[in-house]
C-alpha cells in the first residue's frame, strides 16, 4: 500500500495513416525552368507507431508524473512532376516550415523520371506488388518516414530544375522554348504540329536581350490559349495566325511589340523592317459619303497609369510578391490615378523580370498608339496580314510617312477591312530598374531584427502639411530581413501610444560631400550633390523636367528642401547633379533653319536641354566643332526641336550633333536655407515617409518617439521598453511662406536636447552665463557654423553634460542667416547636427 506507482497520462494511439489527399485523377505537374511544386502522395505502406514517455518532476521532487506519447512512421511515395524521359534535377525540399538543401537529406530516394528508370529497390523487396516503375514521372520515396503527431504526412514541396532549365540563365527557361514545348510536345503539350508554328527566333532574341525569362509550373488544368496569352503578355508580343512555310495550312507566329533594336546579355534584337508600302487616300475604298479612313486617337484620360505585377519569387522561397507600382506621374497629375488590375504571372521568379513586364504594361497602356480603320482592295493587298508595318503617306489625311501596324484583317471578298494601330517610338524598349530580389538566409519566422537606424524626424513644410501642421519621419534598417516598425509617441517620459506603423524602409542616408549654396534653379555643375543611401539600402531614379519643376522629387538635404531631376549611381553614392546621360549623340532629322533643328533620338521631355550646349560633330563644312547654347527645347507630339544661336551654315539632314544639358535642381524650397555639410541627412520626401498631423495648440511642445521594429514576416516585434526614444520640438511653418526653423535629429550619436536659447540678428558678445545644456556621450567638440562652413563659435565641454558658451571674441549675425549647432564625437567627422536656426 505504501509505494504506489508513478501517475501517468495515457494518450490513445492512432491506428492508421491519415491521408488528407491522394493523387488519384490529379494533374501531373509539368515544370519548365526551375520552380517549386507540391508533392502528391501516390502510395504508402508499413504504417506503425513507437511509444515514448515524456516525464515531469512531481511537487517537492516526489514521484514522477509523465505523458505517454507516440511517434508515427510509414513508407511513402510522392509524385513530383513529369520527367519527360530526360529527367529533372532536385533542389530544395520544404517539409511544413522546415527547409532542406536536397530531398535526400530528409531520407528520400530521388527518381528523376529519365528513360531507363527502374522500380524502387525497397518496394521491390518488401512489397513487390507495389514496385511500379512510374516511367516518365519524377518522384520521391522513403521508408520508415516520420509523420506528424496526428499521423499525417504534412505539406511537402520540392524545387526542381525541369525542362529547358539549362537554357538562358541556367535556372529559368526562355519563353520561346516554353511556348514551343507547350505547343509541340506530344506527351504533355498539345501536339500542335511543327509545321503549324513559325520560327520563334525573333521572339527569343527580343526576350533574351531584355532578360525576360520564366519558370512555369503547370500544376492544374488550364486552357492552352490562356497560358499562351499570359506568356505572350510577359514576352510583350502578339500572336498572329498566318500561313505556314509550305503555304498549305495555317500557322501561328509571335511578333514582339517593339520597333526598337536592342542589345543586351550578349544578344541582339532586330525588329522586322516595315514594308515599303505607303498608303494614300487613293488606296482606301469607301462607299459614297463615307470617310475613307476612320481614325480613333488614344484617349489617355481613360488609360490606366499605374501597374503592379504579382509573381512568385525564387529568392523568397516562391512566396507571392508584388512589384513596386510602375506609374506615369504626368498622367496621374493630369487625369488622376487609374490603377490597372494586378497582372498575375506566377511563372515569373525574379523581381527584375517582373519589374520589366510591369514597365512594358505601362508603356503599352500610356503610349500605345491610336487606331485607324480602312478598307483595301483584296486583289491588290491580299498578302498583308496582322503584324505587318506599313506607312500612311497622304498630306490631305495629315500623315507623312506615318508607321502603323496591322492588327486585324477581315476579308469579305473583293475588299479587306483592316484595323491599323500607331507604332510609337520606344514602346517595348523598357528601362532596367534595380531589383530588390536578393537571396536571403532562411531564419525562423519570429526572429527579431533589432533597433532601427537613428531616424530623421522633422516638421513638414506648412504648404504640404495636413492641416498646416505635420511631422514627417524617415526610418531605415541595415538588416535585409527588416519588415517595418510600429511608431509610438508620448509628450512625457511614459504613457506612449501607438500612432501607426511604417512598412518597409524610407529612402534616406547622408550627404557624401559638402554641398554649397546656389541659385534656384541651380544649374552649376560645380555644385555636386552626392548622396550615400547605404543605411536604407535605397536607390534613386531620374525624373522628368516637369517633375523637378513641380517638386515631385522633393528631398530634405540637411535643413534644405530641394527637388532633383537626374540621378546617377557613382560608386557607392548617387550623383543628383550631373545630367544622366551627360551628353547624347543625335542626328538631325529636319532642319527648320540654322538655329532650329529637329531630332528623332531625343527622348527627354520639354525644357530638359534648355541652357545646355549643342555641338556639331560631323556634317556641313563650317559647322563642325561649333558650339551653341540651347535657348529652347520642345517635344510636342514626338517632334523634338532644339533652338539655339544660329550655326554659320544651315545644317543638313543627317548631320551629327552632341547635345549636353545643364544640371537642374530646385533649391531652397519653402524658404529653407541652402547648403549642407558632409554627414548631414538626406531624405526622399515620398510615400515611404510616415506622416503625423498635430494641432496648433501643440506647437512648441516636445514629442517623444519610439520605433518598434518587426521582421519581413511581421513577427519579432520589439518591446517598448527595449528601444531608445527620439525627440522633436513641434513647430509650424509661417503662414506667409517666410523662412521657418527646421529641427532635425540625425544619424550618429543622438543627443537629448535641453533648453537652447534662440539666436537673433545682431552682435553676440562673449557671455559668461551658460546658454544651454546638452547630453551627448563622448562628444569632444561643438561648433556654431554657417552653411558655408564658417565657424562662429567653438564650444568646449565634457562628455555627458556640455556647457555651451560662445567664443571669447563674440560674433555678428545678419537677418535671415542660418546657424547650425554641430557636435563632433571625435576629430574624424560630425556626430550630429543638433539644431539649425533661421533668423
Amino acid at each position: 500500500m505504501g509505494g504506489g506507482s508513478p501517475a501517468s497520462k495515457q494518450v490513445p494511439a492512432i491506428g492508421s495513416f491519415k491521408v488528407m489527399s491522394q493523387g488519384y485523377g490529379v494533374t501531373v505537374p509539368v515544370v519548365m525552368g526551375t520552380a517549386r511544386v507540391q508533392c502528391i502522395l501516390i502510395d504508402y505502406a508499413d504504417f506503425y507507431s513507437v511509444t515514448h514517455h515524456e516525464s515531469m518532476g512531481g511537487k517537492g521532487g516526489g514521484g514522477n508524473q509523465g505523458t505517454v506519447k507516440y511517434s508515427y512512421y510509414a513508407t511513402v511515395v510522392l509524385l513530383v512532376c513529369e520527367g519527360g524521359g530526360f529527367g529533372v534535377n532536385y533542389k530544395r525540399l520544404w517539409v511544413n516550415k522546415d527547409l532542406y538543401a536536397t530531398p535526400d537529406l530528409k531520407g528520400f530516394a530521388e527518381f528523376d523520371g529519365a528513360d531507363g528508370q527502374t522500380a524502387w529497390d525497397y518496394m521491390a523487396t518488401k512489397h513487390p506488388e507495389k514496385a511500379l516503375v512510374y516511367n516518365g514521372f519524377a518522384y520521391l520515396a522513403a521508408h520508415d518516414y516520420e509523420l506528424t503527431s496526428s499521423a499525417s504526412l504534412g505539406n511537402h514541396g520540392v524545387e526542381v530544375e525541369g525542362f529547358y532549365a539549362n537554357v538562358g540563365t541556367g535556372k529559368d527557361a526562355t519563353i520561346a522554348n516554353c511556348m514551343a514545348g507547350l505547343l509541340l510536345d506530344d506527351m504533355w503539350g498539345i501536339d500542335f504540329g511543327v509545321d503549324c508554328l513559325l520560327s520563334l527566333s525573333q521572339l527569343d532574341d527580343y526576350c533574351g536581350s531584355y532578360g525576360l525569362v520564366i519558370s512555369p509550373a503547370l500544376t492544374e488544368q488550364e486552357a492552352a490559349k490562356d497560358v499562351l496569352s499570359r506568356w505572350a503578355t510577359i514576352a510583350n508580343c502578339g500572336a498572329v495566325w498566318t500561313q505556314n512555310a509550305a503555304g498549305d495550312r495555317g500557322a501561328l507566329k509571335f511578333i514582339p511589340v517593339s520597333q526598337t533594336a536592342h542589345s543586351g546579355n550578349g544578344i541582339d534584337y532586330l525588329p522586322t523592317a516595315p514594308l515599303d508600302i505607303h498608303l494614300t487616300a487613293d488606296d482606301f475604298l469607301s462607299d459614297s459619303g463615307d470617310e475613307p479612313l476612320m481614325s480613333t486617337p488614344k484617349d489617355r484620360a481613360e488609360a490606366d497609369n499605374s501597374f503592379i505585377v504579382e509573381f512568385e519569387s525564387r529568392s523568397k522561397e516562391y512566396n507571392k510578391m508584388l512589384t513596386p507600382a510602375a506609374t506615369d506621374t504626368a498622367a496621374i497629375k493630369t487625369y488622376g490615378l487609374r490603377e490597372a488590375s494586378q497582372f498575375v504571372a506566377k511563372e515569373i521568379r525574379l523581381m527584375d523580370v517582373a519589374q520589366r513586364v510591369c514597365q512594358n504594361l505601362l508603356q503599352q497602356a500610356q503610349y500605345g498608339g491610336g487606331t485607324h480603320e480602312a478598307r483595301l482592295s483584296s486583289w491588290q493587298y491580299a498578302y498583308l496580314e496582322p503584324g505587318d508595318v506599313v506607312f500612311f503617306d497622304d498630306a490631305e489625311l495629315g500623315f507623312d510617312a506615318w508607321p502603323v501596324m496591322i492588327v486585324e484583317v477581315t476579308d469579305d471578298g473583293d475588299a479587306m477591312s483592316i484595323i491599323f494601330e500607331d507604332v510609337p517610338d520606344g514602346v517595348g524598349d523598357s528601362e532596367h530598374y534595380a531589383a530588390d530580389d536578393v537571396s536571403y538566409a532562411r531564419v525562423p519566422w519570429n526572429t527579431p531584427v533589432g533597433d532601427v537606424n537613428p531616424p530623421v524626424i522633422f516638421n513638414a513644410p506648412g504648404a504640404l502639411a495636413a492641416g498646416g501642421h505635420e511631422v514627417w519621419v524617415a526610418v531605415s534598417h541595415l538588416d535585409a530581413r527588416y519588415g517595418g516598425c510600429q511608431i509610438w509617441t508620448s509628450y512625457g517620459s511614459d504613457n506612449y501610444v501607438q500612432i501607426g506603423a511604417l512598412n518597409g524602409q524610407s529612402t534616406m542616408g547622408g550627404i557624401a560631400a559638402d554641398y554649397p549654396a546656389g541659385t534656384d534653379p541651380d544649374t552649376n555643375p560645380a555644385h555636386v550633390l552626392l548622396v550615400d543611401l547605404t543605411q536604407s539600402n535605397g536607390s534613386l531614379g531620374s525624373v522628368s523636367q516637369d517633375d523637378a519643376v513641380t517638386y515631385d522629387s522633393l528631398c530634405l538635404v540637411g535643413g534644405e528642401y530641394l527637388a532633383y531631376r537626374d540621378a546617377k549611381r557613382v560608386g557607392d553614392n548617387y550623383d543628383l547633379t550631373t545630367p544622366n546621360p551627360v551628353a547624347v549623340a543625335a542626328f538631325a532629322s529636319v532642319v527648320n533653319s540654322s538655329s532650329s533643328i529637329q531630332f528623332d533620338s531625343l527622348w527627354k521631355d520639354k525644357d530638359y536641354y534648355n541652357g545646355g550646349v549643342i555641338t556639331c560633330t560631323a556634317g556641313v563644312a563650317g559647322n563642325v566643332g561649333q558650339v551653341r547654347t540651347i535657348t529652347g527645347y520642345t517635344n510636342t507630339g514626338g517632334i523634338r526641336t532644339i533652338s539655339c544661336a544660329a550655326f554659320p551654315v544651315s545644317p543638313a539632314v543627317g548631320d551629327a550633333f552632341s547635345i549636353a544639358p545643364l544640371p537642374y535642381l530646385r533649391r531652397g524650397l519653402f524658404g529653407t536655407a541652402q547648403g549642407a555639410l558632409t554627414g548631414e541627412p538626406f531624405v526622399r520626401c515620398d510615400n515611404r515617409l510616415f506622416r503625423f498631423a498635430f494641432n496648433e495648440k501643440d506647437v512648441g511642445r516636445t514629442l517623444n518617439f519610439k520605433f518598434l521594429s518587426y521582421n519581413e514576416h511581421g513577427q519579432g516585434l520589439q518591446a517598448l521598453a527595449d528601444v531608445p526614444a527620439y525627440t522633436l520640438v513641434l513647430s509650424a511653418d509661417d503662414k506667409d511662406g517666410a523662412a521657418y526653423p527646421v529641427n532635425i535629429k540625425v544619424v550618429g550619436t543622438v543627443p537629448t536636447l535641453m533648453a537652447i536659447q534662440p539666436l537673433s540678428a545682431g552682435h553676440h558678445p562673449a557671455p559668461t552665463a551658460v546658454l544651454g545644456c546638452l547630453d551627448i556621450s563622448n562628444a569632444a567638440t561643438m561648433e556654431l557654423r554657417l552653411p558655408d562652413g564658417t565657424v562662429l563659435a567653438t564650444i568646449g565641454g565634457v562628455a555627458g553634460g556640455i556647457q555651451r558658451r560662445t567664443a571669447a571674441a563674440g560674433y555678428t549675425l545678419s537677418a535671415a542667416a542660418d546657424v547650425r549647432l554641430v557636435a563632433y564625437a571625435d576629430a574624424d567627422g560630425i556626430a550630429a547636427i543638433i539644431k539649425s536656426w533661421t533668423i
